[in-house]
């Protein structure tokens, strides 16, 4: 595997080490200091002949000290962006040998737990391919999470190589040795066993792609290995079993379900979403009553996603008016708090026509979100103020529009100097994992929207 430090810059800027040739043998770029910001994460290969040869061994030391404590202040901050730089200018440097196998742990760690990009998807890759070469062989939890990144963790939507890539991170943690694609050379490596998790990643991969067969493949392959399957495992079957409309494939998995007991809110979801989707509706509509009658600490309770696809079956049977009576009904009775895809499938069930008790109602919905703080979403923007204008009441919409709008994600970040570093910890990684959620238009309500404001400028 090659290293794709050039590819991956669109524009690669010149190495500000190799610009001046310095006194020290290896200077600290000024950009490493912890209150600075990251710049260009990729550098271009050096070789060591650029490098000033020191003066004197204690000066190549003092040089080198200084670099690994910056290293190591980088480490600290568990920030993927502030430590790359000084782990690319360390490879570049031919100087990855002083990096420990729990510094190689804790890079791998704190990469996995990055956001999910093709930067960081090849970085992983990077820092893999250096320490096996270091002879520093992979957890069973590290290939976990190298199959979850290649298996399209850094993408939107799933290819059929993300599936391919995966399989053989599967086959190569089982071998016994491993072949550099650069140099053709043989390393001996220690054979690991996958896991449930391991199964459960790669059948889930599977499963997005609609490969029904190699899901069950890996399936009876766990099997054989002694590994149960858990809830997990069988509602992933289930979502790729419904795809593929193999209803005898689901009612052999819910049998083997109900005698392992393991019937839980996710795969009663999942149930129900499999039948309405395949004209069942009254095996969705009983297991929904089962799930309410359930105990309140049972395991099968219903819950909010169980409420979001039983209205969303009333409203494709032109039952609004029921699904709305339910949505009132969730938090007094059932002690359940709707969310905001509920209302996006309400708002979006509103067709044109100018009935008032429609406005009405449509009005009435929008006020009880409000009521229970449910934080829109830019879908929300789309399917409410659409329904407005399509009622043909504009000012409600265009009020709506504005309301959504200064109604964006506002800074939530505590006080560094009065936080603990726990909490903190948890606020970067929510910040790295969770996507934006300032509220956008998209480019068909936005059209709308201008030429409402232009027809009525011109009547004016």
């Amino acid at each position: 595997m090659q290293r794709l430090w050039q590819r991956l810059c669109v524009a690669p800027s010149i190495c500000k080490y190799c610009v001046t040739i310095s006194k020290s043998p290896l200077p600290l770029p000024s950009f490493l200091s912890l209150r600075s910001s990251t710049t260009s994460l990729f550098r271009p290969a050096r070789s060591l002949s650029s490098i000033a040869i020191p003066t004197t061994t204690n000066e190549h030391l003092k040089s080198k000290a200084s670099l690994m404590a910056n290293f190591y202040r980088s480490l600290a901050t568990q920030d993927i962006d502030r430590i790359w730089p000084l782990y690319t200018y360390l490879y570049n440097n031919d100087l990855l040998s002083h990096i420990s196998k729990r510094n190689y742990h804790q890079i791998f760690s704190y990469t996995t737990r990055s956001r999910g990009c093709s930067k960081n998807l090849h970085r992983l890759l990077a820092i893999v391919e250096d320490r096996r070469r270091r002879g520093y062989s992979l957890r069973l939890s590290e290939y976990n999470a190298l199959i979850h990144w290649v298996g399209g963790k850094a993408v939107p939507e799933l290819h059929t190589h993300h599936l391919l890539d995966a399989l053989d991170v599967f086959d190569l943690m089982q071998r016994s040795s491993w072949v550099d694609e650069k140099t053709g050379q043989t390393w001996p490596q220690e054979p690991v066993a996958p896991c449930l998790v391991t199964f459960n990643s790669l059948i889930h991969i599977a499963a997005e792609l609609s490969d029904l067969r190699t899901a069950q493949k890996l399936y009876h392959d766990m099997i054989s290995r002694g590994i149960q399957p858990d809830e997990f495992t069988y509602a992933t079957l289930l979502h790729a079993m419904g795809k593929m409309n193999d209803l005898n494939g689901i009612d052999f998995i819910v049998k083997d379900i109900k005698q392992k007991r393991l019937q839980n809110t996710v795969i009663s979801n999942v149930l129900m979403s499999v039948y309405g989707a395949h004209g069942h509706r009254h095996k969705a509509y009983g297991l929904f009553r089962k799930m309410l009658k359930a105990p309140a600490k049972g395991t099968d309770r219903v819950n909010a996603e169980s409420f979001r696809i039983y209205m969303e079956l009333l409203i494709q049977e032109r039952r609004r008016s029921d699904a709305v009576r339910l949505l009132f009904l969730m938090q007094p009775q059932h002690g359940v708090t709707p969310i905001t895809a509920i209302y996006n499938s309400l708002f979006a069930s509103f067709n044109q026509g100018s009935n008032k008790n429609q406005l009405d109602l449509l009005k009435r919905i929008y006020q009880h979100m409000k009521d229970s703080r449910v934080k829109p979403n830019s879908d929300t923007m789309y399917t409410l103020v659409s329904a407005f204008l399509d009622l043909g009441d504009t000012k409600s919409g265009l009020e709506a529009f504005v309301a959504l709008s200064q109604g964006g994600s506002e800074s939530t970040l505590s006080d560094i100097k009065s936080t603990t570093v726990a909490t903190l910890a948890q606020q970067r990684l929510l910040l790295s994992n969770n996507s934006p959620s300032k509220i956008e238009p998209n480019v068909e309500l936005l059209e709308r929207l201008n030429k409402i404001v232009v027809d009525q400028s011109k009547s004016i």
